[in-house]
């Protein structure tokens, strides 16, 4: 761990970032998202990955161990561990990948 802020590389112009306790997620510029860090006992990476198959991002968050996002076009998508139903999708299995939440 370090003590002091470090710059994180490799990132296009940043308009939005959240953290979590182990989870770190941004937007860029033009929409593209990036995840780091670990979801529950699954390291997602180490550095920023791009976030595939949803389209521009809008906005970003992350809980404990999930993220939630919601895309340009108003489609919210969801992953990580989903003990209490956090991620919207009608059960309380686990995502390692994006999956689009039926709303409405």
């Amino acid at each position: 761990a370090r003590g002091w802020p470090t710059k994180v590389e490799g990132l296009p112009r940043v308009r939005q970032v959240t953290t979590g306790e182990r989870i770190s997620a941004c937007v860029c510029e033009k929409g593209r998202a990036f995840v780091w860090g670990t979801i529950g006992d699954v390291p997602t990476a180490w550095v920023p990955e791009g976030v595939q198959g949803c389209g521009p991002v809008r906005q970003i968050s992350v809980g404990l161990s999930h993220v939630c996002m919601v895309t340009e076009a108003g489609e919210v998508y969801t992953w990580g561990e989903n003990f209490s139903g956090q991620l919207g999708l009608g059960d309380k299995l686990p995502r390692r990948a994006p999956h689009r939440v039926e709303v409405g």
